[in-house]
């Protein structure tokens, strides 16, 4: 996401939530160079406690499609995918989608797990 909305949002879900909850978060200078993002987020990924060479499943949340925060993300489910794990990215995150996915039970089907935090957006868009 843009600097520094990564940081702020996992820091409100750990308000919210608590410190147990986990997320790694990338905050991406709009500025930035992509391919030097890409390089910096896979060996972040790469580092994470628990991964193992069997198939992972991660969720990639974006803040703004199309821009270079997306970009950067865009390319590292590319690289995800390319060693053979499952990997969603979605755009446009939100509070309510962080809090739903780090709290919603992963289902055995990944994708309907990734369907319950999309449809969480529309539910947390509320006017009156």
């Amino acid at each position: 996401m843009h600097e520094p909305l990564a940081r702020a949002m996992v820091d409100c879900a750990h308000h919210v939530l608590g410190p147990q909850a986990t997320a790694l978060c990338i905050d991406v200078p709009a500025t930035s160079d992509v391919e030097l993002q890409v390089q910096r987020a896979m060996q972040k990924i790469a580092d994470l406690p628990g991964l193992s060479s069997a198939t992972q499943r991660f969720l990639l949340l974006n803040d703004l499609f199309g821009a270079t925060p997306y970009r950067v993300a865009q390319r590292v489910r590319l690289q995800l995918l390319h060693q053979d794990n499952e990997v969603f990215l979605v755009s446009g995150a939100s509070l309510p989608m962080l809090l739903k996915a780090m709290t919603d039970p992963v289902d055995r089907d990944f994708s309907l797990f990734i369907r319950r935090i999309v449809d969480t957006a529309a539910r947390g868009a509320q006017y009156e």
